[in-house]
């Protein structure tokens, strides 16, 4: 699993920010509380999201240590609210550290992945018997074919999903920027 990790943090589909805020966890709370709409929707109808006229840029909750967001689905813009921000924050003599990890590798991905590389391997593993012993020069075509398509069909989707990760992670950091000169305190971030 800590493989698995390495592999999400160098293709950036995770990410992990720490912030040292001069505010306290009441006025961050409620400037978030702000940019962010609850997500109480039912699942079958969150589509319809794209259609709404709020401007609110995040979707999540707030939890008693913490909160979990994802930006708003945006019409023509597919995977930008995938990526999910889960922080924490820690309060010590009214000064916020928040420590928030953004992930963008979730559910039907990693299953996704799953199928598919095995499934890529083995057609591979099988033309190369056909080229070596049975001398199908078909299958020597294949041989091309099967790599640049998994390159395509896996590499396609970790390209915009850590693209939705940068995303989030740069409005929200913008979001937080915003919320602490509200609160007017010049301290910068870390």
């Amino acid at each position: 699993m800590k493989s698995l990790e390495k592999i999400l943090r160098k293709f950036e589909l995770k990410r992990r920010v720490s912030l040292e805020l001069g505010i306290t966890k009441e006025d961050f709370i409620n400037g978030l509380k702000k940019q962010m709409k609850s997500e109480t929707e039912s699942p079958l109808f969150s589509g319809l999201e794209i259609f709404s006229s709020d401007i609110t840029p995040f979707f999540g909750d707030f939890t008693a240590d913490g909160f979990t967001l994802r930006g708003r689905r945006v019409a023509g813009k597919s995977v930008r609210h995938v990526a999910l921000a889960k922080g924490v924050l820690d309060e010590n003599e009214n000064r916020l550290s928040v420590s928030i990890e953004i992930n963008a590798f979730r559910g039907i991905f990693s299953f996704a992945l799953m199928l598919l590389v095995p499934l890529y391997i083995c057609l591979f593993l099988i033309c190369l018997y056909l080229v070596i012993f049975k001398l199908e020069m078909g299958a020597l075509l294949s041989l091309v074919f099967i790599p640049l398509h998994s390159v395509l069909m896996i590499g396609v989707p970790v390209f915009l999903l850590s693209k939705a990760a940068r995303i989030l992670d740069q409005k929200l950091l913008q979001e937080i920027e915003e919320i602490r000169n509200s609160v007017s305190t010049n301290l910068p971030l870390h």
